[in-house]
């Protein structure tokens, strides 16, 4: 370690793990004044989420490979008043056609049903995980 920049480079892993899993690291306190969380705060509640804060980089690539296997998140929860203006769904890049059905389930238990086929979705990005596109 240099002048404290391995211990730096790892900290901004672990920051970069944190806002993943959703940990802000500061917060404004009731006087207004910025705290910016420990390096330590930051790993006990990477802990208690049940993620390991002593390999980020690692555990990084892992949340970002799991987020180009999923199909879509498991729950949506959207405003029938502001409907979202895209759905963002993982399909692998094969040569056969994908149809994409979704259903909504309205808050007092209607569902309705959606058929999309391939030719109807967009291409956002691309992304090749263990060799395969």
């Amino acid at each position: 370690m240099v002048n404290g920049v391995k211990s730096a480079v790892k900290d901004e892993a672990l920051i970069r793990l944190g806002a993943a899993c959703g940990i802000q690291p500061s917060y404004w306190d009731l006087l207004g004044n910025c705290r910016e969380i420990s390096p330590e705060t930051l790993r006990e509640l990477l802990t208690a989420l049940g993620v390991d804060p002593e390999q980020p980089e690692q555990v990084l690539r892992q949340i970002e490979r799991s987020g180009w296997t999923s199909l879509a998140e498991p729950v949506l929860v959207e405003s029938v008043v502001r409907p979202p203006q895209r759905l963002l769904f993982t399909v692998p890049a094969s040569g056969e056609p994908v149809e994409t059905r979704l259903e909504v389930v309205e808050e007092g238990g209607n569902s309705v049903q959606h058929l999309h086929p391939q030719g109807q979705l967009s291409l956002v990005a691309e992304r090749e995980i263990d060799g395969v596109p």
